[in-house]
């Protein structure tokens, strides 16, 4: 049974605290060999659910609510004010994985060096370079965007909208 890594962003504790924690958790409910990660959101403790692990995140939070712009998802490409705990425990869990899934193209740059022979599937929620548009992160957006549907071997969208979208980035 491979095992499966979902890399996600935002608080995933509990399940149901948000539609975007749902769907991560709803991706493959029934299949036992994977775990959920996160950080980001207003947790001020580190927490683990059965196979989700949501770690406290409070510089990336306070950041990106004051610089706003959507900017907290872009901290977190960048891996700017993540803590460094969160950040190992992902590539060692990455290494254990044979399946990586990104929820979101925002953790793919961050983390790409460490996925070289590992199955790559970008569980789009959103066309994000689209919701940037006229942002001052707009540019960046389409970059890290771009890159993983190129790198992607499996793109999951709910969208024929975003869909056409990525196909034209």
């Amino acid at each position: 049974m491979p095992k499966i890594l979902q890399i996600c962003h935002g608080q995933i504790i509990p399940e149901y605290i948000s539609a975007y924690s749902l769907r991560c958790h709803n991706l493959l409910k029934n299949y036992e060999n994977r775990l959920l990660v996160s950080a980001g959101g207003p947790v001020l403790v580190d927490k683990n659910m059965g196979n989700s692990r949501q770690y406290r995140s409070v510089l990336i939070m306070i950041m990106s609510y004051l610089k706003g712009n959507r900017s907290f998802e872009v901290f977190l490409s960048m891996g700017k004010y993540l803590r460094k705990k969160y950040v190992h425990e992902v590539i060692k869990e990455i290494k254990k994985s044979d399946i990586i899934i990104f929820e979101g193209p925002w953790q793919y740059q961050l983390f790409r060096p460490y996925i070289k022979d590992k199955f790559i599937i970008y569980d789009a929620h959103n066309y994000e370079t689209g919701l940037r548009s006229g942002n001052p992160y707009e540019n960046y957006v389409s970059k890290i965007e771009q890159e993983l549907l190129k790198n992607a071997h499996m793109i999951l969208s709910l969208s024929v909208n975003d869909i056409m979208e990525f196909k034209k980035l």
